[in-house]
């Protein structure tokens, strides 16, 4: 059997498990969700206060390590409130920035083990690029606790001697140098997925956070709940599929050589009407290297069989129908820089072209 008969038959079963007794979580009112997120980042910021000021690059590891460890527990809290829809972009690009600045942190404390000073100096300055955007993200949300204080970056000045004079991290330098560094107090995902770069007039940014159990996996593939970052098209309700259900189609993807080594996360999701009705599924995955292998459209289209399609709001793609065997009706893929996506409809009234416009509309698209 083909793999694209295997794959259309496994996630027909897998989403069909997925979809019973799965609800989508309900949206929280502005006002709740802009408490929860300010107590979040108070309760972040209150513990990066109360870390130990470092005072050499040995110190710096340590003050790296335990700053990345308490913003990998904001991602945790982020990653249960689910907010208003107007607030669901600014909500995904603030994870982004956390995940970033975990993965400085990271390597600041890589280079900081190493003594290796141009190592700190160079996650330092991007730590401070990262930091302006979390100001303006959280502006942009109304959440001035989240916007960062100057708490961290009263750390003490590491000796000259020691680093070339830089902003380190939170850490305060000479005035000579560059302005101390502010830290956004926001978590990314407790792994870190590269960042989706795309046209903002095209498709939305996608940063898939890892579920909060430990996520199954498919090869090197991480699971992610869709839900996290996504809610679905109008008089529709996203319901994310568990990553144990989700994991046979993972294990299909992961066994395509290309797919293996690019794909970084995935996350699975069926479409729901009013009546519990599942009229679609949605996959999408986020490619580590930047760009997602051509192999990502041929999951469930064959190369032969597969037309160009161009949907109403202008998203390109490839269309397909499906295999009798495996219950879908159409399918819509495509590939844009780090982003692969896949909406396959069950409903054969049901128009792949216009779910997967309205499901980019409903997410910021």
């Amino acid at each position: 059997m083909k793999i694209r008969s295997i794959a259309a038959l496994t996630i027909t079963t897998m989403l069909t498990i997925g979809a019973c007794g799965s609800d989508a979580p309900k949206a929280l009112s502005e006002s709740a969700f802009l408490d929860e997120m300010a107590a979040a980042c108070t309760t972040v910021q209150e513990g990066i206060d109360k870390l130990t000021p470092p005072t050499d690059v040995n110190d710096t590891a340590k003050f790296a390590k335990s700053t990345g460890k308490l913003l990998t527990k904001l991602q945790d809290t982020l990653a249960g409130i689910v907010p208003p829809a107007d607030f669901s972009k600014d909500l995904r690009k603030f994870k982004t920035v956390i995940g970033d600045e975990i993965a400085q942190f990271a390597a600041m404390e890589k280079a900081g083990k190493a003594a290796d000073a141009d190592g700190v100096t160079k996650a330092s300055e991007k730590l401070d690029a990262l930091s302006s955007k979390q100001r303006t993200i959280a502006d942009d949300l109304g959440v001035d606790e989240c916007a960062g204080t100057s708490a961290v970056s009263t750390a003490t000045t590491l000796p000259a001697e020691t680093l070339p004079p830089t902003t380190i991290a939170a850490i305060t330098v000479p005035e000579t140098v560059a302005p101390p560094l502010t830290l956004p107090i926001t978590l990314p995902p407790a792994v870190t997925v590269a960042p989706v770069t795309l046209p903002p007039e095209t498709l939305p940014p996608i940063t898939l956070p890892p579920i909060t159990a430990p996520p199954a996996t498919g090869g090197g593939l991480t699971v992610g709940n869709l839900t996290d970052v996504f809610v679905g098209p109008a008089g529709l309700t996203l319901a994310n599929t568990p990553a144990d259900v989700s994991k046979p189609f993972v294990d299909i993807v992961a066994g395509v050589p290309a797919l293996a080594a690019a794909i970084s996360s995935i996350g699975v999701g069926v479409l729901n009407d009013s009546t519990g009705k599942s009229v679609a599924t949605v996959v999408v995955a986020v490619a580590s290297g930047g760009t997602m292998p051509p192999e990502w459209d041929q999951l469930l289209c064959n190369a032969g069989e597969a037309t160009d399609l161009t949907t109403p709001n202008g998203i390109k793609g490839i269309s397909c129908a499906g295999s009798a065997e495996s219950g879908i009706s159409q399918v819509f893929s495509l590939t844009e820089n780090d982003l692969g996506f896949i909406l396959a409809t069950f409903d054969p009234a049901a128009s792949a072209a216009d779910l997967t416009d309205g499901f980019f509309a409903a997410n910021g698209g």
